[in-house]
């Protein structure tokens, strides 16, 4: 059930190349993860008695199966499931899981860990929320035993998995609907890192104090967890594992010299992605792929070629000299990285950022951020509020939002037509236009494309 959505169609994807009969509906057949599943699965348009009457297992999305459940309702004696728990039950079976969780970076983490594996010759089964360019699908299924899954702690769903390695990029509030406390989400993380078997590898961000936070109490419990840090900003007194020094930044991405604690030495790496996080991203990826034995020779090499994922500043398309980028982002802290991530890219362009904003009770526990998160772009323009599952605005409004953001030129308006009609009229040669949002904000770019 809602198999469109994107780490269901993946993981609905994977079944079926291992070996299940598999079918599905959504409501919404327009979604963009249908294109790589619907020559093979059949799949049937909205919510019906008749299509639970056949399967064994009756898997159903987070949302559904917490608060929606349709389908659900009228197949009690099917024990419906989620999709993290079918994948950690079901596709996990027999193979070492390397889980790539975190607030934010984990799909840009989790891909190019995983291109690295491949280039490396491990031919691992992988489950990414976005697509990667490189497969033009958000999964693949491999040959060996290795499952790079990313891993979710929205409704503690990460808990679904028994990994043998963990990597850990950050840690900040972000399901406030879910986690009312940000102490009640650093011990679901704690959990999540007690779940190790196996090798018990965890790698973890070192410049992140909640992350911090959370090796710590894992530390104090000797649970014999082969811990190893990694930092971009090293300073004395800190002894990460492996620290980077970041030795230039430019439109093209950025250069950074990397030293192993382990071995003592140091290798330099460039990459063409753009932002001090990306660096942070890449660092996971230098970090645990060093622990598989992977050589320094074959990171850079996919380095060389990795441009980013589906959906993570991407360009939707350039016209009339201007440049129209569509991001997922949607809360404060990686809005306002993102925002800088594109300065880098395009230093003296004006950046105009279109932000659809996720849900009532997001704007409501994280407001503060949204102060300061547009304070490097030329415009901000807030589009209507993507509700989500929220069943009332908790006081939220898009003028509220308006009113706290530190910058000279915001508006709102009331509709994506609006925003497409009277935005192209304010700009000109070399302006960047950044998209973000969780929502439908991605139809927005691409109207605003069109529209120029």
């Amino acid at each position: 059930m809602g198999i469109g959505g994107s780490g269901m169609s993946a993981v609905a994807g994977i079944a079926q190349e291992m070996g299940y009969k598999v079918d599905g509906c959504d409501i919404n057949l327009t979604s963009p993860y249908l294109a790589q599943i619907k020559d093979k699965i059949r799949i049937k348009k909205g919510h019906s008695p008749a299509h639970v009457n056949v399967e064994d297992i009756l898997v159903v999305s987070p949302a559904v199966y917490y608060k929606y459940p349709p389908e659900a309702e009228l197949a009690k004696n099917k024990n419906p499931i989620t999709w993290e728990k079918f994948l950690g039950t079901y596709l996990h079976k027999g193979k070492e899981v390397i889980a790539v969780s975190g607030t934010h970076g984990k799909s840009t983490t989790t891909a190019l860990l995983s291109l690295v594996f491949e280039a490396a010759g491990f031919d691992p089964t992988v489950m990414v929320g976005a697509k990667v360019r490189e497969w033009e699908k958000n999964y693949r299924v491999g040959r060996s035993n290795i499952f790079i899954t990313e891993a979710d702690e929205f409704y503690e769903n990460f808990l679904n998995y028994t990994p043998e390695a963990i990597i850990l990029t950050n840690v900040e509030l972000d399901h406030p609907e879910y986690f009312k406390k940000l102490g009640w989400l650093t011990n679901s993380f704690k959990k999540h890192v007690r779940s190790l078997v196996g090798k018990k590898i965890l790698v973890a961000n070192g410049d992140d104090l909640a992350v911090r936070k959370v090796v710590g109490a894992m530390a104090k419990q000797k649970l014999g967890i082969e811990t190893y840090t990694y930092t971009i900003r090293p300073a004395k007194g800190k002894h990460e594992d492996f620290r980077a020094k970041i030795l230039s930044r430019s439109p093209e991405g950025a250069k950074f010299k990397v030293f192993f604690k382990s071995t003592g030495e140091t290798e330099e790496f460039s990459t063409k992605l753009v932002g001090d996080f990306n660096v942070s991203n890449v660092m996971a990826v230098i970090a645990l792929s060093s622990l598989y034995s992977i050589k320094p020779a074959v990171i850079t090499k996919v380095l060389k070629n990795f441009t980013g994922i589906g959906r993570r500043m991407e360009l939707v398309g350039e016209k009339n000299g201007v440049f129209v980028y569509d991001d997922y982002a949607h809360h404060p802290t990686a809005i306002r990285e993102t925002i800088k991530a594109v300065k880098q890219k395009h230093p003296i362009s004006r950046i105009f950022a279109v932000v659809e904003p996720h849900s009532y009770s997001r704007v409501a526990k994280l407001l503060k951020g949204y102060t300061e998160a547009f304070s490097e772009a030329y415009s901000v323009i807030i589009a209507p509020i993507f509700k989500a599952r929220d069943t009332e605005n908790y006081g939220m409004s898009e003028e509220k939002l308006v009113g706290l953001i530190k910058n000279d030129r915001v508006n709102t308006y009331d509709s994506f037509d609006k925003i497409a009609e009277v935005l192209p009229k304010e700009l000109k040669k070399n302006d960047v236009v950044l998209v973000m949002g969780a929502g439908k904000s991605s139809d927005l770019a691409k109207m605003i494309i069109r529209a120029l």
